[in-house]
């Protein structure tokens, strides 16, 4: 933390994975900024401190909708129509790790959603 504030008070602000060692961590996935699905994944750390090398559950069960707004509106003003956003809660506030832009169906399959669906769902309403 002592570090992180450094780096923060001479540089731009940014979360650094090396500096961040949560228990759990989200992921909110965003389709056409709009539609998400949420995870929190309990984290356990392997060798290296990026997010492939973390492992865990990925569960769909008690998303904050904090992170999921952030994660939204994220997308929106940054006018990514797909997105992962990985983030942490430090107790007051969510933290931005990293927006991945290529994520897989592993990433909706361990929580039971079907991407493909989802994509399919989303063209019939018109949102896609």
């Amino acid at each position: 933390r002592k570090k992180l504030g450094w780096y923060n008070k001479h540089f731009n602000p940014a979360l650094i994975q090396e500096y961040v060692a949560p228990e759990e961590e989200l992921r909110v996935i965003v389709l056409n900024c709009q539609t998400t699905f949420g995870y929190r994944l309990n984290v356990i750390r392997g060798d290296s401190m990026d997010s492939s090398s973390r492992q865990g559950t990925w569960e769909a069960d008690e998303v904050d909708p904090e992170g999921v707004t952030l994660a939204k509106i994220i997308a929106r003003d940054a006018d990514l129509s797909e997105v992962a956003v990985d983030m942490v809660f430090d107790g007051s506030c969510y933290w931005v790790l990293e927006l991945n832009f290529l994520w897989d169906e592993t990433d909706s399959q361990q929580t039971g959603t079907d991407q493909t669906e989802l994509i399919i769902e989303m063209i019939e309403k018109g949102e896609l």
